[in-house]
Order: structure tokens, then C-alpha cells, then sequence
């Protein structure tokens, strides 16, 4: 299972079970988990891009691409692994690490004054204590992490740059991994571009619009016209 299912699957459970769930234990219990995991995965390597193009040319033809274009974007899931990982590290550390950093700057800064005096170890673990009673005050907000569509809407921009290096415009672009509802004009040269992510129906919007999903139309040859839509949810009973 990609690592982002993965993931999903685990900050449901979390957002499920309560407030009473800790900042630390949650980080450990992922921690744990994602090792566990890597533990479990077998040896395989994903296929080559450096394999003849003969290979490739049926699979590119499919959805109207050249080889060249089809290769160029399987290229782009590489760097986009790696942005999702330090997205996902600042979405889960940053907010606590930039409670924590005044505190941390004035014990090191009593430290400093007070190194000379018996005072300095009170100081710091003072100040320690201060931080660590801001991180338990604010757990309720920094746990889970709010949800984002950060890591897909920069996939539908690199896409995007992607297709019309190669004089190839595609005007929607529609995904749906991050399982929040977005719709975003995306900004740039040639072709007016729009991305959109479906959502996910695994619960109802909080806002009680119901469920997403996205609707493309096309009347006879005009511009196909992309929708993000929501599904009434009906009541229980």
C-alpha cells in the first residue's frame, strides 16, 4: 500500500478515537508503525525508465502521448516522493518545533547569561517546562495535522509544465489521492488550466454539503467545462 494510503488510513483512526489521544504517542505509534512496515516490504525496484522505447510506445499511445512525453512524466514521480516526504515531515514537526523554538532560544539564552551562577539549571529546565506544558496545551491542534491537497496540486502544476514543453495543453486535471475536495485554477503560460481533487465519501463534509465528486460536460465541440460538485447526504432513518 502506497505510503500516503497508509498514512490516510492511520489519521483516520486517530481523528476517531478521541481527544484523548497524545501528541507523543501518536507521533510514536507512526514511528512505529512506518517501521514495521519497511520492514515488511519485499525487494522489488520499480521498472527502469531507461528501457527501449518499443516498450513503452503501445502504453503511450493509449492516452494520445508520445514516448518522450510518457517518460518525462514517469520520471516526475521521483521528485515528487521526495517533496511528499518533507511536505509531510513540516505538516507533522513544524507547528510543534516552532511552539517549542522561543522557549528553546531562552534557555539557551539563560544559559548563556547565567552560566557562571547556580541559577543556570533551574533556568533551563524552566524554560523546558514551559515548552513542554505549550505542547500539551496546544496537542488538540497539532494532532492530527489538518489535512492538505499541497503534494497533488503540485503534481497537476509539474503535469502541466510537463505536457506543454511539448506543446501538449490539457485544460482539466482531476486526482484524488490527497482525498480532500479542491478546485484550483492552476497559473501559467498557454491554456488556462484547472485542477480538481474528488474528495473521498468516506465521511460527509463537516460543512454539510455532503459528498464531492467532480463532473466534466462537453456540449457538442465546445471547451469541456469541470465541475466540483456535492452529493446530498440523506439523513439516518
Amino acid at each position: 500500500m502506497p505510503l500516503a494510503a497508509y498514512l490516510d488510513s492511520y489519521l483516520r483512526a486517530t481523528r476517531a478515537s478521541g481527544p484523548g489521544r497524545t501528541l507523543a504517542r501518536d507521533l510514536a505509534a507512526l514511528t512505529w508503525s512506518l517501521v514495521e512496515r519497511t520492514g515488511h516490504q519485499d525487494s522489488s525496484r520499480p521498472a527502469d525508465t531507461s528501457r527501449s522505447k518499443d516498450s513503452r510506445l503501445p502504453i503511450a499511445a493509449d492516452p494520445g502521448l508520445d514516448d518522450e512525453a510518457l517518460v518525462a512524466i514517469d520520471a516526475l514521480s521521483a521528485h515528487l516522493g521526495g517533496a511528499t516526504a518533507v511536505r509531510i515531515g513540516k505538516t507533522i514537526l513544524g507547528p510543534p518545533l516552532r511552539l517549542v523554538l522561543p522557549y528553546a532560544a531562552a534557555a539557551g539564552l539563560l544559559a548563556v547569561i547565567l552560566r557562571r551562577t547556580p541559577f543556570v539549571r533551574a533556568a533551563v529546565a524552566f524554560a523546558s517546562a514551559a515548552a513542554v506544558a505549550t505542547l500539551v496545551r496546544n496537542r488538540g491542534r497539532l494532532w492530527p495535522p489538518p489535512r492538505s491537497t499541497g503534494y497533488a496540486l503540485e503534481a497537476a502544476e509539474d503535469l502541466r509544465r510537463t505536457l506543454e514543453s511539448r506543446g501538449l495543453g490539457v485544460p482539466i486535471f482531476v486526482l484524488g489521492h490527497t482525498h480532500v475536495p479542491a478546485f484550483v485554477d492552476l497559473h501559467g503560460h498557454g491554456t488556462r488550466a484547472t485542477y480538481l481533487n474528488t474528495g473521498s465519501w468516506s465521511a460527509p463534509d463537516r460543512g454539510g454539503r455532503g459528498y464531492p465528486f467532480v463532473r466534466v460536460t462537453r456540449i457538442d465541440a465546445g471547451d469541456p467545462v469541470a465541475e466540483l460538485l456535492w452529493w446530498p447526504a440523506r439523513e439516518s432513518g
